[in-house]
């Protein structure tokens, strides 16, 4: 079974959840998105027309009914049409789609209405240009990273980020997962961001949607497949830092090695133990340890802290304080956890009011962190560093 580029289509992230024996299918609400399009019919007429151009030769004879006949019947004679459509649908839906999708059309300075339903946004950037809508998928999906395991290495002299090498990249993991998993279905897709190269891996299992419209008693079949896993990396080639999201030990492995051999020419370069410390929990123990922020509106709070005291009993303690340092300060306990090895930390960060403008911080061991960095992901890091967390040099800090 090969794993096709439209099999991606429709695909709705599902890494953190572990594989059932049978997935569940996701109904593509496709009456519930079409009628959005009531005041800009246009955009489903064009969208139409790019998949058959005889359809629809003029604005009178098209409607939104006309359209949804269509898609119905699609799903048996053009599937391809209907999963481009269930795409626009699924970054519609994402919280971070509105954004992805300004985001790109910023960028290329492209002249549209952003207070457009995302749903007519998607639908736009779509007619307008697949390759750019693709993009825009692909930075929404980017956005969910959470448990992110870091890797640093001295930044290379030469980095080559070509097609060659992700093809290359690609094969090496089809053999992986095909040892591993018994499956060798990988895709992977890549973008290129100021100075990092992003890569998605698609992989393994797939799932079905059926399309359902509200006014049909019957689904209408049959059903569309798509990848269920997704997994991310991104290497910046200024710090030398790697991320890698994966729900697996075994696939960060292979994810990290295969990256490592095929970008860089080298497998075992992220392999030694200097090259997984990338935090410095212990600065957190120091007795003149503290988060200054650079913006009046910006806070930083310690809310966790779990530690060892260097004693013959090896002692472990866990702090939890709506303000750890200051509980540490007030009970005069401070000067006594210097030299404490920490294994854990969780920091509040608040860049603003809103919900999405707070970020809880989980610090793990000397290379994990776990946040939502769909949003201030570079401020993020450059507070990191500012406090001696983060030990990679960057090369853009935050300005005073």
């Amino acid at each position: 079974m090969n794993l096709s580029e439209n099999l991606i289509f429709g695909y709705k992230r599902q890494s953190k959840c572990k594989f059932m024996a049978k997935s569940k299918h996701r109904k593509f609400k496709a009456g519930k998105f079409l009628d959005v399009f009531a005041e800009h019919p246009h955009l489903l007429r064009e969208f139409a027309r790019k998949f058959d151009d005889k359809r629809f030769p003029s604005e009178e004879d098209f409607n939104l009914d006309a359209f949804k006949e269509l898609a119905a019947e699609a799903v048996k004679t053009d599937p391809n049409m209907v999963e481009h459509l269930y795409r626009a649908y699924d970054i519609s839906m994402d919280p971070y789609g509105h954004e992805a999708l300004c985001a790109v059309i910023k960028n290329k300075g492209w002249a549209v209405d952003d207070s457009l339903p995302v749903e007519c946004l998607a639908i736009w950037l779509h007619n307008h240009d697949q390759d750019q809508f693709n993009f825009a998928y692909d930075r929404m999906n980017f956005n969910h990273l959470e448990k992110v395991t870091m890797y640093r290495i001295e930044p290379p002299e030469e980095f080559d980020s070509g097609k060659a090498r992700v093809t290359a990249f690609e094969d090496t993991l089809k053999e992986a997962f095909q040892d591993d998993k018994g499956s060798s279905n990988v895709l992977v897709k890549s973008y290129e961001e100021n100075d990092c190269l992003n890569l998605i891996v698609y992989h393994e299992k797939r799932t079905q949607a059926q399309l359902v419209f509200k006014d049909r008693s019957d689904a209408v079949g049959p059903l569309m497949l798509r990848p269920a896993k997704q997994d991310f990396l991104s290497f910046n080639k200024s710090t030398g830092e790697l991320q890698v999201d994966a729900s697996y030990t075994k696939e960060k492995t292979a994810l990290r090695r295969a990256f490592a051999g095929k970008f860089l020419q080298n497998v075992e370069i992220f392999e030694s133990p200097e090259s997984a410390k990338v935090f410095d929990l212990n600065v957190m123990a120091d007795s003149e340890f503290a988060m200054p922020v650079t913006d009046p509106e910006h806070s930083a709070i310690l809310t966790e802290l779990k530690f060892s005291l260097p004693t013959e009993t090896n002692p472990t303690y866990t702090i939890k304080s709506d303000d750890v340092l200051k509980t540490l300060r007030e009970s005069s306990q401070r000067m006594k956890i210097e030299g404490a090895t920490v294994a854990s930390a969780k920091i509040r960060l608040c860049f603003g009011e809103k919900q999405r403008d707070k970020k809880t911080i989980t610090l793990v061991g000397s290379n994990s962190i776990t946040y939502n960095s769909s949003t201030y992901k570079e401020e993020v890091e450059a507070y990191l560093r500012q406090w001696g967390i983060l030990l990679a040099q960057e090369p853009a800090q935050l300005a005073a």
